[in-house]
């Protein structure tokens, strides 16, 4: 069970947390995020795409290996 937990705990581990913080950061965020152009969110989304997909095969590698274990 203990393998079974890290296994969870590293999939289920946040990928992103963005808040403002505070009402006065608001629109400095704003004015960041309007600052941006080009494809920066379509890159940043394929970058996070990959990341989770290679986290999630190694959960299922594992996941195999400990299946085989148990029997």
């Amino acid at each position: 069970m203990a393998a079974q937990r890290e296994s969870n705990t590293r999939t289920s581990s946040p990928t992103a947390n963005m808040h403002f913080g505070s009402p006065k950061a608001i629109p400095k965020v704003k004015r960041a995020l309007a600052a941006r152009r080009g494809k920066w969110m379509h890159k940043a989304s394929k970058t996070m795409f990959k990341a989770i997909l290679e986290d999630w095969e190694r959960w299922r590698t594992d996941w195999k290996e400990m299946e085989k274990k148990q029997r």
